[in-house]
Parts: C-alpha cells; sequence; structure tokens
C-alpha cells in the first residue's frame, strides 16, 4: 500500500504454504530507503488484500496457512484489521464487523469512501468465491452486492470509470483452472 510518501507491508507467510504466518507492519520511505517497523497487526494473515479509506488502512481476508498442520485451506480470517495513522495505533477488532463471508485469496479496493471484498476461496466450497460485500465505515456495516459470474480467487480489482474490472483468477480452490475471463461490476449511481 502507498499512502502519504510511505509503503506499507503487512502480514504474509515466511515459509510457503507450509507455515510462518506473521503479523508484520512495516513502512519503507522510498526517498530515503529507509525502514521503519510499526506495531504488529492485531492478527496474523496471508492470502490477502488491503486498501486505504481516509486515513485508515482496512485488512481483509486471508488466512493462517499451515501445511505442517493440515490447515492450509481451512483457516480463514473473518476479522478486519484496521490502522488510524493519525494516531499510528491497530483500531479494537470490535470497531469493525466481521467479514460475512470468510475466505483468502481475496480481492479488495477502496471505492467512493467504502472498501470492497471480492472474490476468494475457502475450506467450505472447492468453486472459487462469487460474493461481492461492501463495508461502510458511516455505517459500520455490510451490504451483500451482485455476485460475479465466475466465483475466481488470486486476482484483484480495478476502477475504471462508474465500474470495477476483475480478471483472470482461479475457478476453484488450489490453482485451477486458469481464468481467462474478465468481469465489469457497475457502480451504484
Amino acid at each position: 500500500m502507498y499512502h502519504d510518501g510511505w509503503v506499507y507491508l503487512i502480514g504474509g507467510i515466511t515459509n510457503g504454504h507450509v507455515d510462518g504466518c506473521r503479523r508484520w507492519f512495516d513502512r519503507y520511505d522510498p526517498k530515503t530507503g529507509v525502514w521503519e517497523i510499526l506495531p504488529d497487526a492485531p492478527h496474523e494473515r496471508d492470502h490477502f488484500q488491503a486498501a486505504i479509506i481516509g486515513n485508515r488502512l482496512y485488512a481483509a481476508g486471508g488466512r493462517v496457512t499451515s501445511k505442517r498442520d493440515n490447515a492450509v485451506f481451512s483457516q480463514t480470517i473473518s476479522k478486519i484489521d484496521v490502522y488510524d495513522f493519525d494516531t499510528g495505533h491497530w483500531l479494537s477488532s470490535d470497531k469493525c464487523p466481521d467479514l460475512p463471508t470468510e475466505r483468502a485469496g481475496n480481492s479488495v479496493i477502496a471505492v467512493d469512501g467504502k472498501l470492497v471484498v471480492g472474490c476468494g476461496e475457502s475450506a467450505d466450497q472447492k468453486s472459487a468465491h462469487d460474493e461481492v460485500e461492501v463495508f461502510d465505515p458511516e455505517t459500520n456495516g455490510w451490504l451483500a452486492w451482485p455476485s460475479l459470474k465466475q466465483g475466481r480467487h488470486g486476482t484483484g480489482l480495478v476502477r475504471i470509470g462508474d465500474a470495477i474490472y476483475t480478471a483472470s483468477g482461479s475457478g476453484n480452490r488450489g490453482g485451477g483452472p486458469e481464468l481467462e475471463s474478465t468481469e465489469r461490476l457497475p457502480l451504484a449511481k
């Protein structure tokens, strides 16, 4: 993530799909080449995305991958971690309601002051998730948007004009089938 001249990195995994999920939160100054360690996130997670709305960072979805414990897909995370750039602290987990559909490999984008979470994979189903859910910080609640035509994970979301687009990804939990399709989600007017 890039915010106010800094590059922010959060979470991740140090040992591939085997284990080593982290809560790390660091920032990098591209002008000086200096890294700074920040307070760890409340939850360790990998296979997730984050977005910035105003002066807050929202980390949504993901999982604690542990092939060593035979838990590659099963430990998905419902909690949303919220970092306040003004105070330099993480908010209490009860300040943001849980993600309605737990998933990892999901896609996240900030649109018009709201957090859009779509796509993903979980142990609950073989097919990739097609659900799209939107968090509104003003109301502190979630709304369901129309689902994607094709569930997918391991991709991203981008806004172009009055729509959000997603492309490619994987259609099932794990690595295949690789998708070649693109979808357009119109934004409400």
